[in-house]
């Protein structure tokens, strides 16, 4: 089977509708839909805009009850009696995107884990699934990954799977078992097991978004990162941020304050000025949410807070 496919309906969890897409789902381009979860009451929908991670402006969302009524607006949906079965995005452009489900409550979470395969490794499935790698623990990774994602919460069931996704398109998943695949820095095009073509890529950074499903609608994702070029990477929520250095007292699991900057060009945020703390500064109102002291990263991903937002604000995170 190619790689490339022309055609892929994504089921986010029992059931979901999407439009058929010219490009391999693995590859993030066009906007869409990733996922939607149900966790602690709170609905939330993950969205591709198209252009990155990050959001210049809150994504477009509905949610929708079983009679057609809409029960919410945004990426997050809260405190409704009614049966949520729909969600839809309408991207920047004006194309609608819409998601059908069934979720159950889930404490899943998702943990990844890393590991560097020889580059002399075969492409073949036997082969890669008799060749172990070496564990990365830096978020600096090499041209052949294995991602192993460690499922806990309420743990995995025996239909359990990982669906796998690169911003940008940028690498190639070849998928080991239900919840491991293999992640090279390369356009990688395989009939079977046999290598049609295999490009490397000239890239210092690939942003990984994995999704778990069990058909019974205990939905979870994460976003995750890779780096190819050695730089300063604070470890926070399953990420792995560039900042411009780490003091010399941090150790993984300090909280540590931080200037946000983004930079456009890149499409991406830096982080400065960084010291180790134990104080909170106050939360921007975007994140200012609840009890936590210290910012969600996951409030920027799913563009409950936009770029602007937070742009040059000082924060708190907990790291690894």
């Amino acid at each position: 089977m190619f790689r490339k496919i022309l055609c892929f309906i994504a089921i986010f969890a029992g059931t979901a509708c999407s439009e058929p897409f010219g490009v391999d789902r693995h590859d993030l381009i066009a906007p869409r839909i990733l996922g939607v979860r149900l966790i602690d009451g709170l609905f939330d929908v993950q969205v591709w805009n198209g252009v990155s991670v990050y959001h210049q402006r809150t994504p477009n969302v509905e949610w929708f009850g079983a009679n057609g009524e809409v029960l919410c607006t945004g990426v997050r949906c809260s405190g409704v009696d009614n049966i949520v079965n729909e969600v839809r995005y309408t991207d920047g452009d004006g194309g609608v995107h819409t998601a059908i489900f069934e979720l159950q409550d889930s404490n899943i979470e998702l943990t990844p884990t890393w590991q560097s395969l020889p580059d002399t490794m075969s492409l073949a499935l036997s082969r890669r699934l008799r060749t172990e790698g070496t564990a990365v623990e830096t978020g600096l990774g090499t041209d052949a990954m294995r991602i192993s994602m460690q499922v806990g919460g309420m743990g995995a069931s025996d239909t359990s799977k990982m669906r796998w996704m690169s911003a940008d398109g940028v690498g190639t998943f070849l998928e080991l078992s239900a919840l491991e695949t293999d992640f090279f820095r390369a356009d990688i095009l395989m009939d079977r097991d046999e290598v049609l073509e295999n490009t490397p890529l000239d890239v210092e950074h690939a942003t990984i978004f994995g999704l778990h499903v069990d058909g019974d609608g205990h939905n979870q994702w994460t976003w995750m990162d890779v780096w190819y070029a050695e730089r300063p990477l604070l470890p926070h929520a399953n990420r792995w941020l560039p900042v411009s250095e780490l003091p010399s007292e941090w150790v993984r699991g300090d909280a540590v304050a931080v200037t946000l900057n983004w930079n456009d060009e890149q499409q991406d945020w830096a982080l400065t000025d960084l010291e180790v703390t134990t104080e909170r500064p106050v939360l921007p109102e975007c994140a200012d949410l609840g009890d936590i002291e210290t910012f969600d990263w996951s409030l920027l991903e799913l563009g409950i807070c936009t770029i602007d937002d937070v742009n040059g604000i000082r924060v708190a995170l907990e790291t690894e």
